[in-house]
């Protein structure tokens, strides 16, 4: 194994004919907020133990995935990623949170939202 540091500048993205550009830092490059840095392994730990149905809401309703005992495995500004097995879904924020502090309402209101869009549906 060996660790590399990237420091990105900028890419060429081609998704197809009539959708090519180039891509700056900024599009490349998510920032990084040390407060969830910090308390996103506590956070995941505490959802997983606490919280399991709330993730299950997260991954049938929000992402549309089969039943499955998924898990929250991180947590950074722009989502959360989920595993089952060897299975892995990402969930985006919409928008990205603006720091640690704006985490725990997200993950309420996103909860509220599927069980909501649940409800609806039956």
């Amino acid at each position: 194994f060996a660790f590399w540091c990237l420091e990105i500048e900028g890419a060429s993205f081609n998704g197809g004919f009539g959708k090519a550009h180039v891509m700056t830092q900024g599009d490349l490059v998510t920032p990084v907020d040390a407060g969830l840095d910090e308390m996103a392994p506590g956070a995941v730990e505490h959802m997983n133990e606490d919280h399991a149905d709330a993730i299950a809401l997260y991954v049938k309703v929000l992402l549309g995935r089969g039943h499955a005992d998924w898990q929250l495995a991180c947590l950074d500004l722009e989502g959360m990623d989920l595993i089952a097995g060897d299975d892995v879904a990402r969930l985006w924020f919409d928008p990205p949170l603006g720091s640690a502090a704006d985490l725990r309402p997200r993950l309420v209101d996103l909860a509220k939202h599927a069980r909501e869009l649940q409800s609806k549906s039956t």
